[in-house]
């Protein structure tokens, strides 16, 4: 039988960005919020609750049919989360208009 519940958590991802020819420039900031775990029915010290603000600035340029992305993760705030800067490379397409 598992006797513990993680914290309830919340997580929010807000963006705004533009192009520069077809070059496209994004800053992003994903931010975590969660309450103490509990153990055996009784709620962990707040200390134990996971908290993370980053930000994600994303570089784009038109390859082929779709999008070549290269996205950084800058952590600035948080708790009780294995984080660490990243980088990432996507690519991006779309499926046409809905």
């Amino acid at each position: 039988m598992r006797d513990y519940q993680p914290g309830d958590e919340t997580f929010g991802h807000m963006a705004v960005g533009g192009a520069v020819g077809e070059l496209t420039l994004e800053v992003g900031a994903d931010a975590l919020w969660g309450e103490a775990p509990t153990a055996l029915g009784l709620t962990l010290s707040d200390t134990e609750a996971r908290r993370m603000l980053q930000l994600v600035p994303t570089v784009g340029y038109p390859v082929g049919p779709g999008k070549l992305e290269v996205t950084g993760q800058i952590p600035l705030a948080g708790r009780n989360l294995p984080n660490g800067a990243g980088i990432g490379v996507g690519y991006r397409m779309t499926w046409g208009l809905l």
